[in-house]
């Protein structure tokens, strides 16, 4: 045959093809026979469409298969190779029982890989037929994969019905030690719909009756039977994603891929808000660049396995997206094409969205990770604090209300969101322009960008309801004046301090408040801040600037602590630094100041230079406090503090990062 051969007959650069490989050399149970229909046969098909000897050999194929396997129908699917697309989308059949309909089916599957531009230099478009394979209720399919938590551990996943709806429904999950042969753990779920094939060749949700929803839908002799199978694959192959399906006459196996559970990009830094856009549909697409840059894939796109959708949202959308995904990493395979063409993707479980939400995401233990938020809050004081957070007020102000719940006492504050940042630079248009600049790469580019878009933040409107609420803020402290301190997203952590970075202002008066904030968000946007950005993987665009806002103190001496010697990196000891006045003499170096160096241990001063502004009772007490603080952070701390006719106050903590 010219245009369809067996599959182990035919060698590909098809994952889908080649996956079938590792599944007859290890001896599993597989729909038989399976034939491929091959690029020959789409180099073909392009010329004359599917006439004369494709076919001629396509209805061949067809009736094998059929009287092989009486009364099963036969499936076609896509097995193409693209360069740079790990796992190219396509559509597949139901159970075809016509020859017409095979013939049909072909086309469309040809069709789709011609319209979804695959059709490239170095491509292998092929179609894969095998008997069809459709576990009805209460027979059930899904995916096995290992775990990622430990090397002998695997994952079954099983629903009623086709084994895709472990994607987009509620299903069973096993956790199965893989040398003894043993169930760690079940999630039974309360399986209220799953996915059938129809026999119009569509895939729908169907109701499960109620004796069945709360019940395991697989055996546990079935759960370990899939595990044995699987190990066979495992042992020889490495890591795989296979798919199952039970039937009345055995398990089957088919759709074994390469797999890995996606790893923390430690070069991005992800930490957003954004509003939700709901898509279901192509049309839905139109909206995306108006309404925001994070969109949740309706799990019906899933269900009926909608992938000129997803590959529509992957090639022909410009900006990088974030894609919350129904279902997990381990059965979201599909969603592959979407993290290769570089949008981000979020796995939601069986969480949903609706359009307009508002939604944070960031990365947790080396996953993204979503939450949904509330209406936008732009000033917190004192009184409202315990509702926040660190997302919205940033790290200094985060580490200012835990230091004051904690009993440290800090002066009088409130906080200018990230959320009123947010609201200013859409308010003004700059996204576009922040955009651009953190997408540049030469350096002198990113200045000239850089030096514009802080004119245009200078220049900005703050609205009247923001500044309505600073204001009113500022009064309640009863201060004269005030300190402007920037309070990042990405600042104080303990991989990027940003010390020094953005911007201060001092003795701020409710007259130039409203400016004093603007330079402070101005700042994120400093020649140094984007150079030290860089050099830790932080997109300018994911810099949200919240604004702590504090009472000015007048303090007799005011300096640093550090709960280590950063110089000779020596965790036995303390350095203490001060100056009459306030503190940012010492920070900015414009004094020589008095420096301490203490034993950790006893409190005992090792080495004292300058003039002595701090009393015995003041370095007894910044030796107990700054104690207590690197405790209560468990890492060594870079402190700031200021003695008054009050006493000691804390003014910020921050971990120290060299």
């Amino acid at each position: 045959m010219k245009f369809v051969k067996d599959i182990s007959e035919y060698s590909s650069k098809s994952e889908r093809i080649e996956g079938w490989r590792p599944l007859t050399t290890a001896g599993l149970n597989i729909p038989n026979p399976v034939k491929v229909v091959t690029h020959e046969g789409f180099l073909f098909f392009k010329e004359n469409g599917v006439m004369g000897e494709l076919k001629e050999e396509v209805l061949n194929a067809y009736r094998e298969i059929g009287e092989r396997n009486p009364g099963r129908g036969v499936y076609a699917g896509r097995g193409y190779y693209v360069p740079n697309l790990q796992s190219p989308p396509g559509p597949r059949s139901a159970s075809v029982r016509s020859e017409s309909v095979i013939l049909e089916e072909v086309q469309k599957l040809f069709e789709f890989a011609i319209n979804s531009k695959f059709d490239i230099p170095g491509a292998e478009i092929n179609l894969i037929m095998h008997p069809f394979i459709n576990p009805v209720l209460p027979m059930s399919g899904g995916c096995i994969t290992p775990s990622g938590r430990h090397k002998d551990e695997l994952i079954v996943e099983a629903i009623y019905g086709n084994d895709e709806g472990v994607q987009s429904f509620y299903h069973d999950t096993f956790y199965v030690d893989v040398n003894k042969m043993v169930i760690l753990k079940k999630d039974i779920q309360k399986k209220p719909e799953c996915l059938q094939a129809t026999e119009d060749f569509k895939y729908e949700t169907v109701k499960v009756p109620a004796k069945y929803q709360e019940e395991q839908c697989i055996s546990d002799f079935t759960v370990l039977t899939v595990a044995r199978e699987f190990k066979k694959v495992l042992d020889k192959y490495g890591p795989k994603r296979v798919e199952f399906a039970v039937q009345e006459d055995g398990v089957f196996f088919r759709d074994c891929t390469p797999f890995e559970f996606p790893k923390e990009d430690k070069s991005t830094f992800i930490e957003t808000k954004g509003t939700v856009l709901r898509v279901s549909s192509v049309t839905d697409l139109a909206k995306l660049n108006k309404n925001g840059h994070v969109v949740f894939i309706d799990p019906s796109v899933i269900q009926k396995r909608n992938m000129d959708l997803l590959t529509s949202i992957a090639l022909s959308v410009e900006k990088k997206i974030i894609v919350l995904y129904p279902g997990t990493a381990t059965t979201a395979h599909a969603v592959t094409i979407l993290r290769e063409k570089g949008h981000h993707v979020v796995y939601v479980g069986n969480q949903t969205f609706k359009t307009g939400e508002k939604v944070f995401v960031s990365q947790k233990g080396g996953e993204l990770v979503v939450e949904k938020l509330e209406d936008s809050i732009y000033v917190i004081s004192e009184e409202n604090f315990k509702a926040t957070r660190n997302n919205m007020i940033g790290g200094k102000s985060a580490r200012i209300i835990e230091l004051q719940n904690k009993g440290f006492k800090v002066p009088r504050y409130f906080i200018i969101t990230t959320d009123t940042f947010e609201a200013f630079i859409e308010d003004n248009n700059l996204e576009d322009e922040i955009e651009l600049l953190s997408r540049e790469k030469n350096r002198d580019k990113v200045g000239s960008l850089a030096q514009k878009l802080r004119g245009k933040v200078l220049d900005g409107k703050v609205s009247r309801e923001v500044e309505d609420s600073v204001l009113q803020a500022f009064n309640k402290l009863h201060s004269n004046e005030v300190a402007v301190r920037s309070s990042a997203n990405v600042e104080d952590s303990k991989t990027a301090s940003f010390a020094g970075q953005f911007e201060t202002f001092l003795a701020v008066t409710k007259d130039n408040l409203i400016e004093a904030v603007k330079k402070c968000w101005a700042s994120s946007y400093g020649d140094s801040v984007i150079a030290y950005a860089s050099s830790h993987g932080v997109p300018t665009s994911s810099i949200k600037m919240a604004v702590l806002v504090m009472e000015m103190l007048q303090p007799k001496s005011a300096g640093v602590i550090f709960t280590k010697d950063v110089l000779d990196n020596d965790t036995n000891k303390i350095i203490v630094e001060a100056a009459e006045g306030l503190g940012e003499q010492v920070v900015d170096g414009t004094v020589e100041p008095n420096r301490l160096v203490l034993d950790k241990t006893s409190g005992e001063i090792l080495t004292r230079s300058g003039n002595g502004v701090l009393s015995e009772e003041n370095i007894k007490e910044l030796f107990v406090q700054s104690l207590k603080i690197e405790k209560l952070y468990k890492s060594s701390q870079d402190i700031e503090f200021a003695f008054t006719k009050e006493g000691l106050f804390i003014l910020q903590t921050r971990p120290i990062t060299v």
